[in-house]
């Protein structure tokens, strides 16, 4: 103990020595202090870097570290073996030391990342920034991972690295448990929607923010739509009926002010971005059914008493409500 004790005298007395100008002048006497409380100064100043702010505390660790080298420190012989350099490392956190490195590998991430803070079997609703086939994160051969498998949370967060090195505004990423993902910006994350086998994570400053029960007020609602209407051009995907139940009528239409079918609608813009991250439109009919439309498509509609058509992608939240009809 008291071998520790001097050796963390003598790193203080050196780095203290080192940051102050005045520190000449501590080597006139003696100042008045007791041992326990500098041991005190020493375990603490050593622990955590820092040598004291207070001159006179720099003052008394610095004498008492000079009156007791004599008689407590040299006779053990190892005042040879002392890298004062590295000393002054240590305790001068002005100095470029393996202290200071210390320090600033804490502070590289004080909150670790893990996957309890994604949101499971969801996915942003909106456009994104990037769309990779399964097995972009790892190798087909190592088949499909759990969400809590050390191998998914390797994925995640290395979507959330290539995503920001795609754009910079990336702040959300969707992970599917076969190793593919997407990237989204802010505002093309303004809803969930329901997509089994992955999971939604935060992303550049916002990787490790909890999301796992975040509920977005999405501003998208039923009045944006065009009712009685679909985009009069070209679609470039259609569907069958009951598409959006995957097949299962039991249920029968639904009228288009019901939440059965807006969840139809939020369905379909996202199963719309699946097949394109052009589309702009959709239709929806009232068996769930729907069409998607890409960019110039939808200046204009044509009526259908089945159906509302509404913006998607990055343009899910477009007022439609006032299209005009096709001229005949």
């Amino acid at each position: 103990m008291a071998n520790a004790m001097v050796i963390g005298m003598i790193i203080l007395m050196v780095c203290c020595l080192s940051s102050s100008a005045a520190a000449g002048s501590y080597f006139g006497g003696v100042i008045p202090g007791t041992l326990p409380e500098l041991a005190k100064l020493i375990s603490k100043s050593v622990e955590d870097g820092t040598c004291p702010e207070d001159e006179d505390q720099k003052k008394r660790i610095v004498e008492a570290a000079q009156k007791d080298f004599e008689d407590a420190f040299d006779p053990l012989g190892q005042y040879e073996d002392i890298k004062l350099a590295e000393a002054k490392g240590l305790c001068n956190p002005s100095s470029s030391g393996a202290g200071e490195e210390e320090k600033e590998e804490e502070k590289e991430d004080p909150t670790p990342f893990t996957v309890s803070l994604g949101r499971t079997d969801k996915m942003c609703g909106g456009a994104y920034i990037k769309k990779t086939d399964a097995w972009a994160l790892a190798p087909e051969s190592g088949g499909k991972k759990e969400f809590d498998t050390p191998e998914y949370k390797s994925w995640v967060e290395k979507a959330q690295e290539e995503c920001v090195a795609e754009d910079s505004d990336c702040k959300f990423v969707t992970v599917w448990n076969d190793a593919g993902w997407r990237g989204y910006k802010a505002d093309q994350c303004t809803t969930f929607v329901d997509k089994p086998m992955a999971m939604t994570f935060g992303a550049g400053e916002d990787r490790t923010t909890d999301i796992s029960t975040k509920v977005f007020d999405d501003p998208f609602n039923r009045s944006l739509g065009k009712t009685k209407a679909m985009c009069a051009g070209e679609h470039f995907h259609e569907t069958g009926a009951w598409a959006l139940t995957n097949g299962d009528n039991s249920g029968g239409t639904k009228e288009v002010d019901t939440a059965e079918y807006m969840g139809w609608v939020k369905d379909a813009q996202s199963a719309c971005i699946d097949y394109s991250n052009d589309c702009k439109f959709v239709t929806v009919w009232n068996d769930a059914g729907w069409r998607g439309y890409k960019a110039g498509e939808c200046s204009e509609v044509i009526p259908d008493d089945r159906t509302t058509t509404f913006g998607a992608g990055y343009n899910r939240l477009a007022d439609m409500s006032g299209t005009p009809f096709k001229s005949e």
